[in-house]
């Protein structure tokens, strides 16, 4: 019997292109992946919003888990299970994990306080400001900042790396946690993206009773999810190097960066785990 697998993604730098968020390169993953009836799980820092847009794009149902597993987006046509409590939102429904927004822009302000670091975050930025930063379409860039559970953040001047370990200290005593993406750092109040997915793999039916999993990432913030996963794989940053922050035993690692990697790592597990020619 061919094992029931599922695959879970990040998507900046990772399916998507970390400048351009191209996708085409991932084509003939996706669509072999679609012919098998492999589900895509998004393991994602964006927002719900943004996480409509691009499975609506890709054509993938979900579910899937948005801002660094603040919440779980569970398509409105499968049911949850019995006494689970989520929230309609964007025609979703999502279940919350994280701690509120507000919060988070609150802790921003007083971990700045007290650490005397100039911190920026996603929160203060105008639209046209984020798309500067991120290479969004203003209309994306808007998506983007209809934020829940996560708020991305820059060090502004000062010693980054002085900075981000006083950062990270001073959240950990209000309970919080920072992780990098690949072009922020995040802020987050919950077990972030691999605590979310061990969640997600307790609501999602399995037809043989456990997925095999398979988790694709770029940055630290992936890492957790990657932990979690059976077959984790970690996918180069554009100029070829991969993060140094991501090390796991059994680790893969994409041969290309962002999408074109995706693909063939992809392509090769197929193989692997299916046992048969994926383009057969």
């Amino acid at each position: 019997m061919k094992p029931h697998f599922l695959i879970i993604t990040d998507l900046d730098g990772t399916l998507l292109d970390a400048r351009t968020y191209a996708w085409e390169p991932a084509a003939p993953a996706l669509a072999a992946l679609k012919s098998r009836g492999v589900p895509v799980v998004f393991c994602t820092s964006k927002t719900l919003a943004e996480v409509v847009v691009w499975a609506e794009r890709l054509g993938l149902s979900g579910p899937h888990i948005v801002e660094n597993g603040g919440g779980i987006a569970w398509p409105r046509d499968l049911p949850l299970p019995e006494g689970v409590a989520g929230e309609i939102e964007e025609g979703w429904t999502i279940v919350p994990l994280g701690a509120p927004y507000d919060i988070l822009r609150a802790a921003l302000r007083d971990i700045a306080f007290e650490t005397g670091c100039r911190l920026s975050g996603l929160g203060d930025w105008t639209v046209e400001e984020l798309a500067a930063l991120t290479g969004l379409p203003a209309g994306e860039a808007e998506l983007a900042r209809r934020r829940r559970f996560d708020e991305p953040f820059r060090i502004v001047g000062g010693d980054e790396e002085a900075c981000g370990e006083a950062v990270r200290l001073s959240a950990a005593k209000r309970g919080l946690s920072v992780a990098r993406g690949g072009r922020f750092r995040h802020l987050f109040g919950h077990g972030g993206k691999g605590a979310a997915l061990e969640r997600l793999l307790d609501l999602l039916p399995c037809l043989s009773g456990r997925w095999l999993t398979v988790g694709l990432g770029d940055a630290e913030n992936d890492l957790p999810m990657l932990d979690v996963v059976d077959i984790p794989i970690l996918v180069p940053r554009p100029d070829g190097t991969y993060d140094p922050a991501v090390s796991l035993p059994g680790l893969r690692r994409a041969e290309k960066p962002g999408p074109e990697g995706w693909g063939r790592a992809v392509l090769s597990v197929l193989a692997e785990v299916i046992g048969e020619s994926a383009n057969g």
